[in-house]
């Protein structure tokens, strides 16, 4: 199931010092999610900014069972990594066709899916670079009532691209301020190259 959720959850998610799952938490707390990982003893410290590791054995069904019961997670996430390929099973209740802010303007469905593929797919169009990946956590999406952004620590100078939403094909607009490029596309892969460049310059600027 996607990330996305109409409000924000309660996520348990175990394997969360691993690459996949280091990222899949970056993904989550990104989105506003309250975050909780199960973690061996000394893995505490492993987990990224905004997690809160609690140490169990997972092999302990005792000890999973009362942490679960003391979290109570409305998602559970199990992140199992074999050889370089990561998959992740996440369960979270699903999203409704758009969410209203407190100030009228409502992010809808695809622009909380294009702030989503933004921070699934950057981890691998760096190459799994590991201080680039630690940056990731510098994202966040901006909406205002003209356009959907993804910044990179500021709103303004900090701006990877402007996007809006078609009522025709293609879908998407992507504007990039930096090289002044435009993309209209059905499929957000098309934006790869222009989105690596916007956060690799952001990331130069403002470190």
């Amino acid at each position: 199931m996607p990330l996305v959720a109409s409000r924000p959850v309660r996520i348990l998610i175990t394997g969360a010092t691993g690459f996949a799952g280091r990222h899949l938490s970056s993904c989550c707390t990104a989105l506003g999610h309250e975050v909780h990982a199960l973690v061996r003893p000394g893995r505490e410290g492993a987990v990224v900014r905004g997690v809160r590791a609690h140490v169990a054995d997972l092999g302990d069904a005792a000890q999973v069972g009362a942490l679960v019961a003391r979290v109570a997670p409305e998602g559970v996430v199990t992140v199992t990594t074999v050889a370089d390929d990561a998959t992740a099973a996440v369960t979270i209740p699903s999203a409704g066709d758009s969410v209203r802010l407190d100030d009228g303007i409502i992010t809808t469905e695809t622009e909380r899916a294009v702030f989503e593929y933004v921070i699934r797919r950057l981890p691998f169009l760096i190459d799994r670079d590991e201080a680039l990946y630690q940056k990731l956590t510098n994202l966040y999406p901006r909406d205002y009532k003209t356009r959907f952004t993804v910044c990179y620590k500021q709103d303004r100078n900090g701006r990877l691209f402007n996007f809006q939403e078609l009522s025709q094909e293609p879908r998407y607009r992507f504007e990039f301020p930096d090289t002044g490029a435009v993309v209209q596309t059905s499929t957000l892969g098309d934006i790869d190259q222009e989105l690596l460049t916007a956060y690799m310059k952001r990331v130069a600027e403002l470190g």
